[in-house]
């Protein structure tokens, strides 16, 4: 238990620091998902508009 207050009190210093490391690591993560969502939508989206394309 002891463990966990000391892990918590070492995460809430970070993330009030100004250079916090766990934002970076965050802010790293989210722009990683976005790029990887955004390079696996654009051929979707080619796609659908290849296919409606074709139907009208």
């Amino acid at each position: 238990m002891k463990a966990i207050v000391t892990f918590t009190e070492m995460f809430v210093k970070d993330v009030n620091k100004e250079n916090s490391v766990i934002v970076e690591l965050f802010g790293r993560i989210v722009n990683v998902l976005f790029k990887i969502f955004l390079s696996a939508g654009i051929p979707y989206f080619i796609y659908l508009l290849l296919e409606f394309s074709n139907r009208f």
